[in-house]
């Protein structure tokens, strides 16, 4: 590979016009096609008239070597293939701040000047160690690239670093594996490897029954995201919005109801109210009614707050008013009135806020004679009205995923995460595909959500491999995320409570996760599994 940089050498011999004299139209025309070899002499020598200790041979000498490393690292994970471990390997890691290199200047610490940088990622771009192939000449090397437009993209820019004002020969790293290596400086996020069973049923008969699974942590993911100002900037924390046009995802119920998104509590008169409790509220200035808390949210820059109706026997349409339900009124019971209805929910202003109302929801046949019962759902039908059992009603997110906010003067800081999982290739036409697994953190905005950099891998699935088996870090890890951890944020100490918003899959891999047989799955869909 150390050939590779005698042909900068030799461009630079050739380059006699100062760099910022240069013009670039000077080498390349685009109405000529560019020939992807740079041909120093048109006689080749063939390996039999290569002089030993040439630089052929040193360059092949380090391919070898980089191949037998990696064979060495092959072989080690097929010994150990015959065991499962439910703990991940850290397979590549940065390196420390202590293992840094003492460095000062614009690019420190992990380049130690701008020619280092240019080249490092001129690179890693365009994959220099793997594309180009060498031959030899009389007196110079030859590169010729697989791709011819490849070839002339890559040429173009390393032209470009060459003429670049700051570049300086003396500053080129001749050895490329040492190169290779100075992508552990950067502060990359540690790749992990476990073992999963691979499905026989799926394979053909000569794959392995275990294969390896590389995934990325979570928590990794999000301290990352967290410490770009660049991402943090464009990034909500705060209650639902109440909006006309619905746009981003703290528009929607899901952010404006759920304490694990939006805003868990109100003070009222000294008194806390939070989002799933029931309240007397006034609806006038006589009238008190009761009702319950959707949602805290805001409203033209003010909070305000999101109650469901709830009504009494007097309420109810006349082919309701049984004696049986009169009797259970007298017993203090009352009826929900279906969200979905008209003025079934509706925004009140915090001071119309009273106080709160001993209020259960049966959900079964228990009996609480302390308390206001609700057992039954109002709702209508082809132009009727109908009662059901409320255990078929809409549940709350506080009934099902609630959530302690830790008490602290730290900021807290509540995501939104989206996971996406799709298998690479052809729908219902794939023998052999890679699953990958990827996350969004509904916090940024929509315009932001839509860009490809902003969709962060968190593993890939191999094919066959069985995704409740991948799929279980990241559950341990949100585990603890739910429930709050303590990150260092932009200098500071912050609680971090990560939660799963929603899941999105296509069709088989939608199926897959949910535990259904696909039977018949001609065409393809979109799916979405909100918590």
């Amino acid at each position: 590979m150390n050939a590779y940089f005698n042909i900068i050498f030799i461009l630079l011999e050739k380059t006699t016009i100062e760099s910022n004299e240069y013009d670039i139209t000077n080498i390349y025309d685009e109405d000529e096609e560019m020939i992807p070899t740079i041909n120093i002499e048109n006689k080749e020598m063939s390996e039999d008239d290569i002089e030993p200790g040439s630089e052929y041979e040193r360059m092949m000498t380090e391919f070898n070597e980089s191949d037998e490393d990696e064979d060495e690292r092959e072989g080690i994970s097929e010994e150990d293939s015959d065991q499962i471990s439910d703990e991940g390997v850290i397979i590549d890691q940065p390196l420390s701040s202590e293992q840094l290199p003492r460095s000062f200047g614009e690019f420190a610490p992990y380049f130690q000047n701008i020619t280092e940088s240019l080249f490092f990622c001129w690179m890693q771009k365009h994959h220099i160690c793997k594309l180009y192939h060498f031959k030899l000449t009389n007196k110079n090397i030859i590169i010729t690239y697989s791709n011819s437009s490849l070839a002339t993209q890559a040429y173009d820019e390393l032209a470009d670093i060459i003429r670049h004002l700051q570049f300086r020969r003396e500053d080129i790293v001749p050895n490329c594996r040492r190169f290779r290596k100075y992508r552990q400086r950067l502060p990359l996020i540690p790749i992990r490897s476990r073992k999963i069973n691979i499905s026989n049923k799926k394979t053909p008969s000569t794959s392995k029954s275990i294969g390896e699974a590389y995934y990325l942590s979570i928590t990794d993911i999000i301290r990352h995201i967290l410490n770009n100002p660049l991402l943090f900037s464009n990034m909500y924390f705060g209650p639902g919005q109440e909006v006309t046009k619905k746009k981003e995802l703290w528009h929607g119920d899901i952010w404006k109801e759920s304490a694990r998104f939006g805003k868990t509590s109100i003070t009222i008169a000294q008194h806390v109210y939070y989002s799933g409790d029931f309240v007397v509220y006034r609806e006038s200035s006589v009238a008190k009614r009761l009702g319950r808390i959707l949602a805290i949210v805001q409203q033209d820059d003010r909070l305000i707050i999101k109650i469901q109706h709830i009504i009494r026997f007097e309420e109810l349409p006349g082919n309701l008013q049984s004696n049986n339900r009169k009797e259970r009124s007298q017993d203090n019971e009352v009826w929900f009135l279906d969200r979905e209805m008209e003025d079934a929910v509706m925004n009140v202003e915090l001071h119309a806020i009273v106080g709160h109302a001993p209020i259960t929801i049966h959900y079964d046949n228990s009996n609480n004679r302390h308390s206001i019962k609700i057992q039954e759902i109002l709702y209508k039908h082809n132009g009727r009205w109908k009662l059901r059992d409320v255990k078929y009603s809409y549940q709350h997110p506080s009934e099902f995923a609630p959530l302690d906010e830790p008490e602290t003067h730290l900021p807290i800081y509540k995501l939104f995460i989206d996971l996406y999982y799709d298998d690479f290739g052809i729908f219902r036409n794939v023998y052999h595909s890679l699953g990958g697994v990827y996350v969004q953190i509904g916090n940024m905005l929509f315009t932001e959500r839509n860009r490809l950099k902003n969709h962060f891998v968190l593993g890939f699935v191999p094919f066959g491999g069985s995704f409740d088996e991948f799929i279980k870090p990241f559950i341990t890890e949100m585990k603890v995320l739910e429930r709050g951890k303590i990150l260092n944020i932009q200098g500071n100490e912050c609680v971090v409570i990560a939660s799963l918003g929603d899941t999105t899959a296509d069709l088989p891999q939608g199926n897959d996760m949910a535990g259904v047989k696909r039977h018949s799955a001609v065409n393809g869909r979109i799916s979405s599994m909100k918590r």
